[in-house]
């Protein structure tokens, strides 16, 4: 409970030192960098829109223990027990069912996301490529 208690109370410091100093909090920074005053452009929603149909494809060929659990944890945000509950289920068998549903998921829609991307997006140079190339290696091995 003290540690609830001190660390609430050095957030509550750090707010009030932020703002007596006029320092702009990270999160709300980068939020409205991230919203940005243009619309995204139409190559980047076709590409959404594409992504979106291949990982619902890839969602509906799961086996149906599978997707159940990944679209009660993953899609709806329900907890471990909930889930659990409401399939009947051991809590550790919707852990076991849910890792591999993403394993899955992530077998399947790699080579398609890189195809998407590799005919969507125009890599400045070969630092970019390098970069893209060690995200998809860590996604393959399950790092991300």
């Amino acid at each position: 409970m003290n540690k609830a208690i001190d660390r609430k109370r050095a957030l509550a410091r750090r707010a009030r030192f932020l703002k007596e100093n006029r320092v702009a909090e990270l999160t709300i920074y980068r939020d409205q960098m991230m919203a940005g005053s243009a619309a995204p452009s139409p190559e980047t929603l076709t590409l959404r829109l594409e992504l979106k149909s291949l990982l619902e494809q890839a969602v509906a060929r799961l086996p149906e223990a599978y997707r159940c659990v990944f679209v009660l944890r993953d899609i709806e945000g329900m907890s471990i027990a909930a889930v659990a509950a409401a399939l009947k289920i051991p809590a550790a068998t919707v852990k076991t069912r849910q890792l591999r549903a993403k394993r899955r998921l992530r077998v399947e829609l790699e080579p398609d996301i890189r195809g998407a991307l590799d005919a969507s997006v125009d890599f400045a140079g070969a630092d970019c490529a390098r970069l893209t190339d060690r995200v998809l290696e860590r996604l393959r091995e399950g790092v991300v």
